[in-house]
């Protein structure tokens, strides 16, 4: 531990005595800040022949490390597109959550894989308190991606004890140096409990893509949960060659699967609703272009009536004047006779007439005229 190494490969030869005994002398000058921070500070001994040694551990470091990057490269991935996706269009806001998730449980992969590979136990520490930190934001940023999915809104409470959770972590991670924090790991479990509740809620209402999302995400906190107790527990189980703490890997992928899965059915119906949006448009457009055109034409046809009434009318004035300069102006007078006369039209031109002469004998002379149908 003075050196920092911790990977000390030593040669040890054996007689033929079917028994054989092994003594290990340690020294540790930090055993007692480590165990302060609940960190086991035993030794692990592997025996094996010098040839499978060297073999096997250039083999364990290529295979350990292809996962390494094959995990984190892959969540990493998967966080650019959906983070480019929430650029796109920032109203879909679950883009966002989902790239936060991929970009932690990137780290998270990338961590625990570095187990195999450490020198320094102080970096190992800050190291796995980085992993649970992050292990709370992957569950706080499910919590938003399932309320943004399904169109809610999260309470004011979820969203004030995220802060003040993730601040209180924060500042218990820089100053304290326990590995196991115990504020990080409960403020990771309350938010998943809450994870694993909004997904049963949607599918008991059999809301849309809730069995594929809402079911990855039930298997995918569980599995983590199960690591959890196992790491607790002591019990460390492998199934081909692979470590207990690989499980939520592939129920990660499997909540991964269903969130594109859902994603890309919300943008197909999205592009759906949006072309049938469009087609609505156009029809409605072109209902709007006849509309106008029938207004246009009859504010046309209104106009030629209107100048054609002008004209009739001015027209029939002039009949009317016309008319009226045919008739007497000043009608005769006789002593001992009152004339009168009057001429009512029908229509603004009539066809009545009348007039007086007098003859050189003194008689009246009248003539009364009526055009028929006036």
């Amino acid at each position: 531990y003075e050196t920092g190494g911790t990977r000390i490969w030593t040669n040890v030869r054996f007689s033929d005595s079917p028994e054989q005994v092994i003594a290990v002398r340690t020294y540790n000058p930090q055993a007692r800040r480590f165990k302060k921070m609940n960190f086991w500070t035993g030794v692990n001994i592997n025996l094996n022949t010098i040839e499978r040694t060297v073999g096997g551990v250039i083999e364990n470091y290529r295979f350990w490390a292809s996962l390494q990057w094959l995990f984190a490269t892959f969540y990493l991935v998967f966080g650019l597109i959906h983070i480019l996706l929430f650029l796109f269009n920032t109203r879909l806001l679950f883009n966002f959550w989902f790239a936060l998730i991929c970009f932690f449980y990137s780290f998270v992969a990338y961590g625990q894989h570095e187990w195999y590979f450490f020198s320094d136990l102080l970096t190992m520490i800050y190291l796995q308190k980085s992993i649970q930190f992050s292990y709370a934001v992957v569950f706080i940023s499910l919590v938003f991606f399932l309320n943004s999915i399904q169109n809610r809104k999260p309470g004011k409470f979820i969203i004030t004890f995220a802060v003040f959770g993730l601040i209180f972590s924060s500042l218990n991670f820089l100053v304290n140096h326990i590995v196991v924090s115990s504020s990080i790991l409960g403020l990771a479990l309350i938010f998943a409990g809450e994870a694993i509740r909004l997904s049963y809620l949607a599918i008991r209402k059999n809301s849309e893509g809730s069995w594929i999302v809402g079911g990855g995400v039930i298997l995918f906190v569980l599995s983590v949960l199960l690591t959890v107790a196992l790491e607790f527990s002591g019990y460390q189980p492998t199934n081909f060659g692979l470590s207990y703490y690989q499980i939520p890997y592939a129920t990660f992928g499997i909540a991964l699967l269903g969130m594109s899965v859902y994603q890309s059915k919300h943008l197909s119906l999205l592009n759906i609703r949006l072309l049938n949006r469009l087609e609505e448009v156009k029809k409605l457009s072109e209902e709007n272009l006849e509309h106008e055109r029938s207004i246009r034409e009859a504010e046309i046809q209104r106009a030629r009536l209107e100048t054609e009434n002008q004209r009739k009318t001015k027209e029939l004035e002039k009949a009317r004047e016309l008319q009226l300069s045919l008739l007497p102006a000043i009608l005769p007078q006789k002593e001992n006779w009152e004339i009168g006369a009057s001429m009512l039209t029908a229509t603004a031109v009539g066809g009545d007439y009348y007039d007086f002469v007098w003859n050189d004998d003194g008689s009246l002379l009248f003539a009364i005229g009526d055009a028929t149908g006036h």
